[in-house]
């Protein structure tokens, strides 16, 4: 009588764990306001596809460690490879990829992607390095 209640202890228990699935969060997350003059963007270069990009808020000095992969859910590849500059100019921030070849286009007041600006001619990867602004334009140099 024990060894079958025991079975059938151990066959529900079983039932039990197969019929538990994993269910992915598919919950859209709101993009967050942020300040630029109560915080700063911090722009770690990272190695191959893993710069980040996170927000450090002054007035109650916590950290949002990847930034930008909370407020573009819909790019899990992130930023791309090796971020060496970024500047936030009128109401855009310009962060410079170098091995991803690409400039991206960020609204300074969420960092939600704007566009990707390619840095490859004819096959040939640019390598864009810096960036500086004046007149109403973005500067990029490049080690090409």
């Amino acid at each position: 009588m024990n060894l079958r209640k025991t079975s059938i202890a151990v066959l529900s228990i079983v039932l039990l764990l197969n019929a538990c699935k994993k269910v992915e969060n598919t919950a859209i997350v709101q993009p967050v306001e942020i300040s630029p003059s109560i915080g700063a963007y911090v722009l770690s270069e990272g190695s191959t596809n893993n710069t980040k990009l996170s927000y450090y808020n002054k007035s109650n000095s916590t950290v949002i460690g990847d930034f930008f992969l909370q407020q573009n859910p819909t790019k899990p590849a992130g930023l791309g490879s090796i971020g060496n500059d970024m500047i936030l100019y009128g109401n855009k921030l310009y962060v410079v990829m170098n091995v991803s070849n690409v400039v991206t286009v960020l609204n300074a007041g969420n960092a939600i992607f704007i566009k990707d600006i390619s840095f490859v001619a004819n096959g040939i990867n640019k390598g864009p390095r810096y960036a500086t602004a004046a007149r109403g334009k973005v500067y990029v140099s490049s080690s090409d």
